[in-house]
Formats: C-alpha cells, structure tokens, sequence
C-alpha cells in the first residue's frame, strides 16, 4: 500500500467519525429507525465494548492522518453474544422515542443483520466522497475477508440497499453474488429494500465442493 495510507483497527478518538460514517452508509436507514439523534446513538455505542457498534468491530483507513472510511464487521459468535446488549442501549438511548420506533427496530432486526453459523457479517462500509475511487473501499472488504478467515468463517454476508448501485457493483466486482429477493422495510414516510449478498471466503470449502 502506499506511503501515506494506514488501515488500522478502530480506537476511541474515532468516535466522531465512526458516526459520519455509518450515516453515510445507510443515510435513510438510520434516521428511519433512530430518529433525529441517530449519530449520536450511533457515537455512544461505539464506546460501549461488545456490542455490535463497538470500536472492536471497526476498522478505518487513514490517508495522510486523516480518516478516509470505515468498514464495521463481526462474525456470528459476536452476533448472538453481543444483540442483546446491543438491542437494550439503543432502547436506552432512545428515551421517548421508544414506543413508537419499536415495531420499526424489530422489523429492522428481522431484515437485516441476520447472521448464520459459519458466518461474516459486514455490517457497514464506507468511504466520504472525496476519498471515492481510489479503491479504499476494496482495501477494506480485504481486510475483513482476512479477518473472517482467521476467525474460521466460511462465508461473507452483508445487506445492500437495492437502489446503491455504486455498492452493489463494488461487491460483485470482488465477488459477492446476491443470494435472496429484496426484503422490505417500511417506514411512516418511505420503504427501503435491501439485497442480501454473499461470497465464499477463498480456500474454505463450501457444502457443494466438499467431501
């Protein structure tokens, strides 16, 4: 990688930019279900360990000192040890907001994030736009790739909105496949669909090449 460029675990003083970041990557998602003060929902989680929003699960990529994007991502242990905990804070932040998102965080929670065993889950990815194009994003989907291998995953999954077309072809451009039909999430004022996408991890036999 050049000079000058650093892809590095997550650490608390990125707090700020960890919120941008993940707004970026689902700009209607996260209003529609945290309301106004999703970023800095978003922010409180990071500092809490082991929940799903938790600086343990984050990488970032800096150019020159300066944070350039950021990829979120767990595997399926993580997942089941750490969703209720990380269900109870946002129900905590959310204060008065509570009842009426509600059903919405529970209809999220069975659209998205759904993690088998065996499975990776990118959760987030993404790059502020005057960083776009010089291939960060795949230097981030790498370094998780790697990650899941170390951690005995044998497979990558993550959920698109099916309207990102950028998303979807840098996916497929490193191997992700769309594995299901779109998945609806309905909010008071708009509906989001989403395409659950997969790959392999290279050198992990799958169930149709083993034995």
């Amino acid at each position: 990688m050049d000079r000058g460029i650093l892809v590095r675990t997550a650490t608390p003083r990125d707090s700020e930019d960890f919120g941008s970041l993940v707004l970026l990557s689902g700009p209607s998602l996260f209003p529609m279900v945290l309301g106004v003060n999703a970023k800095s929902i978003i922010e409180s989680l990071f500092g809490h360990p082991r929940t799903l929003f938790s600086l343990e699960h984050a990488h970032f990529i800096e150019v020159d000192g300066r944070n350039a994007g950021m990829i979120l991502s767990y595997d399926w242990r993580a997942q089941k040890q750490e969703q209720l905990k990380t269900g109870f804070l946002l129900l905590t932040h959310m204060k008065a907001r509570l009842l009426a998102q509600l059903p919405l965080l529970l209809r999220a929670n069975s659209v998205l994030s759904r993690v088998g065993t065996n499975e990776y889950y990118v959760s987030n990815v993404a790059v502020y736009p005057e960083y776009r194009g010089l291939g960060f994003g795949t230097t981030l989907l790498q370094k998780v790739e790697d990650e899941a291998s170390r951690l005995g995953a044998d497979r990558i999954v993550l959920d698109v909105e099916v309207d990102n077309r950028d998303a979807i072809r840098l996916y497929g451009k490193v191997g992700y496949g769309i594995v299901r039909k779109p998945r609806e999430l309905v909010g008071s004022s708009e509906t989001l669909s989403f395409f659950r996408m997969s790959k392999a991890i290279p050198g992990v036999p799958t169930e149709a090449s083993a034995g």
